[in-house]
């Protein structure tokens, strides 16, 4: 009875959300500064798998949502973007998803976690991957139609190496790949 309960009063606050507020569609477009603070690359030769830490640079990228405002405080979205990876080099396409809380209203602080999926340009590189990605935003220039944002935040890059060029040794057989990397980013909200 109680989830009945709790869906019955999330579905009326949806729907008397939905009827105040019009504008409920809104979009982001970040640039991206990303520092891996931990960087693992697992391999194998002949058959007896190993792992290396490797030094890293900068990641820079580019991130675009579309998200939709469910509640007063909380909203989905759909995540495009690019990320190019500096030493070892990686230029990966994303595309998924990411949910917003936000502590007042849309236009005030956030937390945010987002999920996508990376895919490369170069198959020779890595074949696929996911990033995961945790952080908090808030806004350091509020106007009428758009905010200036800034976020900071974890992520975790995981690349699939299954076939792809040696990285290391030129005799291994790589495996996978993890980025453990804090960033920030400076966007619009519009």
């Amino acid at each position: 009875m109680k989830n009945y309960t709790l869906v019955f009063f999330l579905l009326t606050q949806f729907v008397f959300y939905a009827q105040e507020n019009d504008n409920r569609w809104y979009s982001t477009a970040d640039l991206e500064l990303i520092v891996p603070s931990k960087v693992e690359y697992d391999y194998s030769i002949n058959n007896v798998g190993s792992s290396v830490e490797l030094d890293t640079k900068i990641a820079l990228g580019v991130l675009y949502t579309l998200n939709y405002t469910l509640f007063r405080k909380f909203s989905v979205g759909a995540v495009t973007g690019i990320q190019s990876q500096y030493g070892p080099d990686f230029f990966m396409f994303k595309l998924g998803a990411n949910l917003k809380y936000f502590f007042v209203d849309e236009n005030n602080v956030y937390v945010y976690l987002q999920d996508a999926h990376n895919f490369s340009f170069d198959k020779e590189k890595f074949k696929e991957g996911n990033n995961f990605r945790i952080g908090i935003g808030f806004p350091v220039l509020k106007r009428d139609g758009f905010n200036i944002n800034t976020n900071v935040f974890y992520e975790q890059n995981y690349l699939d190496l299954h076939g792809s060029r040696p990285l290391v040794f030129g005799l291994e057989n790589p495996s996978v790949i993890y980025f453990n990397s804090i960033g920030i980013s400076l966007g619009a909200q519009f």
